[in-house]
């Protein structure tokens, strides 16, 4: 098992930067049928709705089921999409940190030819702000392996979980937004009542999303629960909170927009710098 000042060293390697960039574009490309998911799902009867109200064109009731059953074929097939390719992201980051902690770790990504190809399409795109570059903060030089890697899994577990609570709370407002509107419309000005068949998709996606926000805080607390309480300088405990880890990556309940992670990266450099600023200047209380 690595140390901390190897874990750093290793994670700012190539071939590193290069799983990091193969997962993004993956994660990139699962975000994409997310949002058309979303915008099946939910953008769909508000235009529709709009449509009536505006133009006053009445959509007949047949065509307005036929919607509704195309939008759930498209959202089921959008979805079904997305888990995929967070699958592969998954198996990726498996493999990157399997590499960086210095353990073998199953289910990685095993196709370096795709993870190059993956990589290229992702500097590609030249992001900004976003660097790849000291994955896990500096601050574990210094750490031997086992309070290395426990504080590098504990990161995986809160970043991702706290990032994925706020946008399941805007995603919910939204939805409730949406429904309220479709609502509004159709009985208080006179929209066809066939439009409260789009309002099922909206239900629909209120379920899921309440039931998902309880997977992500139960996923995210058993990985937080077993950092804390198992020995994780035996290396199979650590095997064990990496199962977890790995399987809360498979099936995430939402994912993160990337402007998040852009926010929540810049914020956490400007409290490592004012944390710096006040050791360096008289000490932090």
């Amino acid at each position: 098992m690595n140390d901390g000042a190897r874990i750093v060293e290793l994670e700012n390697t190539p071939e590193a930067l290069e799983m990091l960039g193969a997962q993004r574009e993956l994660y990139r490309r699962a975000k994409t049928y997310q949002y058309v998911a979303w915008a099946l799902g939910v953008v769909v009867p508000i235009m529709v709705t709009l449509l009536e109200l505006i133009l006053s064109w009445q959509i007949p009731s047949q065509a307005t089921i036929a919607i509704e059953m195309g939008m759930f074929v498209g959202v089921a097939l959008a979805q079904k999409k997305k888990s995929s390719l967070v699958e592969d992201a998954a198996a990726v980051q498996q493999r990157f940190d399997s590499k960086v902690y210095g353990i073998y770790f199953d289910h990685v990504y095993r196709d370096d030819a795709e993870i190059t190809t993956l990589s290229k399409m992702d500097s590609g795109l030249n992001y900004v702000g976003r660097p790849l570059e000291d994955w896990y903060d500096a601050g574990i030089v210094g750490l031997d392996p086992s309070q290395a890697i426990a504080r590098c899994q504990r990161i995986n577990a809160t970043w991702s979980g706290d990032l994925s609570r706020l946008t399941l709370r805007m995603a919910f407002l939204a939805i409730v937004a949406g429904l309220a509107f479709v609502i509004w419309a159709t009985l208080g000005r006179g929209a066809d009542l066939a439009n409260l068949c789009l309002g099922f998709t909206f239900i629909e996606s209120l379920i899921e999303i309440c039931w998902d926000a309880a997977d992500n805080a139960k996923a995210k607390g058993s990985i937080i629960l077993s950092c804390s309480g198992y020995d994780l300088a035996d290396e199979r405990n650590i095997r064990m909170v990496q199962d977890h880890i790995l399987e809360y990556r498979r099936n995430p309940s939402i994912l993160v927009p990337d402007a998040f992670y852009t926010i929540r990266r810049k914020l956490d450099a400007q409290q490592a710098s004012a944390i710096a600023f006040a050791r360096d200047h008289g000490g932090a209380r």
